[in-house]
């Protein structure tokens, strides 16, 4: 986690436009990983033990790029610096809320931790996605005036409900397809899955929430936001 700090950086200098670039290169260094691992195996092992180890790489190829890009090492104000700081709290203190993760791993068999991985990998995924599509508007927004932007918040967060809805909708039809033709052995998460889905609805309306307090520097919203 701590390689993730690059992307607190770029934000407290408002290199937004970078921190796009870098994550739709995460994405797609991601999904080519994934998708080439899924199809030489199924062995959950193999897939968690990728999973982990594209992710430490890409975090900390792009730590040390950010590190050594000249172009960015220009002084950092002491706003910019606050706010990088308060970014890092956010950040820390997400990753002590993934309590549940902990929880299942001491009291759940193997068998429970792969059905629960299962359950959650197609919606997560598909929030990442779209999350990353959102995440493109940063830079324009961030030089917007903040009137303009309240004049159309209504307007733009009716409608991250509405793309919420697709995805969930496109989820719960397309989970059953896939455990049924890729993973046969995880047809019993197929209804989980499907509930799961539903919390794309408000994924997306809280992601465009985090661009809005991100893009202005709101630190109380960043705050709440992450609760």
């Amino acid at each position: 986690e701590s390689f993730d700090l690059w992307k607190d950086y770029l934000t407290g200098r408002k290199a937004l436009d970078v921190i796009t670039q870098y994550q739709v290169k995460k994405t797609i260094i991601y999904v080519i990983a994934m998708t080439t691992t899924l199809l030489l195996t199924k062995n959950i092992l193999v897939l968690l033990s990728i999973y982990y180890i594209t992710r430490t790489i890409s975090e900390l190829y792009f730590f040390i790029r950010t590190h050594i890009d000249t172009s960015l090492h220009e002084p950092l104000d002491e706003k910019a610096l606050s706010f990088a700081k308060h970014l890092s709290l956010v950040n820390i203190a997400a990753s002590f809320l993934n309590i549940d993760r902990i929880i299942l791993f001491h009291f759940w068999s193997p068998v429970e931790l792969a059905n629960y991985a299962f359950t959650i990998i197609i919606p997560s995924h598909v929030r990442d996605a779209i999350r990353g599509i959102i995440n493109l508007a940063l830079p324009k927004l961030a030089i917007r005036n903040i009137v303009d932007v309240q004049k159309q918040f209504k307007k733009r967060f009716l409608m991250m409900i509405g793309i919420g809805c697709l995805a969930s909708l496109g989820c719960i039809m397309i989970i059953p397809f896939v455990f049924s033709s890729i993973f046969p052995q995880y047809r019993d998460v197929i209804y989980p899955s499907q509930i799961f889905s539903l919390t794309l609805i408000f994924a997306f309306p809280n992601a465009y929430l985090g661009n809005v307090f991100h893009a202005f520097r709101w630190v109380r919203g960043i705050y709440l936001s992450n609760v």
